[in-house]
């Protein structure tokens, strides 16, 4: 569960976003990446539409 997903900084969103299409991590100073298989559900307060229009959400 992650929550408050439209918070989270714009800097981490592209390594969620390839972990949740690619399905592997590589875990900090790691070469090795790791197939994981993961369902995720999400939650926010925020209008995430006006934030995808803002720039602020991909």
């Amino acid at each position: 569960m992650l929550d408050e997903i439209g918070d989270l900084p714009l800097d981490l969103q592209p390594a969620l976003l390839r972990v949740l299409e690619e399905g592997k991590v590589r875990a900090v100073g790691s070469d090795t990446e790791i197939a994981v298989d993961v369902r995720v559900i999400s939650a926010t307060h925020v209008d995430i539409h006006s934030r995808i229009e803002a720039g602020t959400f991909r």
